[in-house]
């Protein structure tokens, strides 16, 4: 298929909004080592260097969870839920959000092409429908049918990124908010998942299922 560029050009904006905070913190990390130099147990400079290391680790995550979501490399099922689980967990600490993940079926299957892909796309949407810190949580069941729910205060999915989601012309109203959920139905329509996001108050809630399931 060929990618709108419109898609393009969004999604990674998207993607260097989110990389912008560890690097700009890795920067200012830097500034103070060359300010102050790393004499001894200088608390100014051991508190660089811990800034240095955490923000590089964040960029780390993020890049290794993006490459998952959004690359190439998602689109296989050579893929275990513990990867799903082991990005996931880092991605979401990094955003200072708790992650709930349970699955009923072994840390070490892999599921069918797509699925882990649209799994953590979905998760990023989940993270977004939160305006503060709270907790999403996601279920995968035997059949590899998923739910993800997001809790918290005002948790919910944008009204812009409900139209997104289900959107026959997935190119339509695009920004930086929505390209989220225009990519998660792109990608769910695309690996014959059946989607479906009831209202609820204070509750973000996506599910996703195999239409062979």
């Amino acid at each position: 298929m060929r990618l709108d560029a419109r898609v393009v050009d969004q999604l990674l904006s998207r993607l260097f909004h989110d990389l912008i905070g560890p690097t700009s913190a890795t920067s200012n990390g830097i500034e103070l080592l060359e300010e102050f130099g790393p004499r001894g147990n200088d608390p100014i400079a051991v508190e660089a260097l811990d800034l240095i290391g955490a923000s590089a680790r964040q960029s780390a995550d993020r890049l290794s969870y993006f490459r998952l979501a959004f690359g190439g490399a998602g689109n296989s099922a050579e893929h275990s839920v513990a990867t799903a689980r082991q990005v996931a967990e880092a991605y979401f600490s990094s955003r200072k959000i708790t992650l709930d993940f349970a699955a009923a079926v072994d840390d070490t299957a892999q599921p069918p092409a797509g699925i882990i892909k649209t799994l953590l796309a979905s998760l990023l949407l989940m993270a977004d429908s939160l305006p503060r810190q709270g907790r999403v949580s996601v279920e995968i069941a035997v059949d590899w049918s998923m739910t993800l729910t997001a809790a918290g205060a005002g948790a919910m999915i944008e009204s812009g990124s409900i139209d997104s989601l289900h959107a026959a012309d997935w190119t339509e109203g695009l920004n930086t908010r929505t390209v989220i959920g225009a990519t998660v139905g792109h990608t769910a329509r695309r690996f014959d998942l059946d989607l479906e996001t009831p209202g609820e108050t204070d509750i973000a809630r996506l599910t996703l299922r195999p239409k062979n399931g």
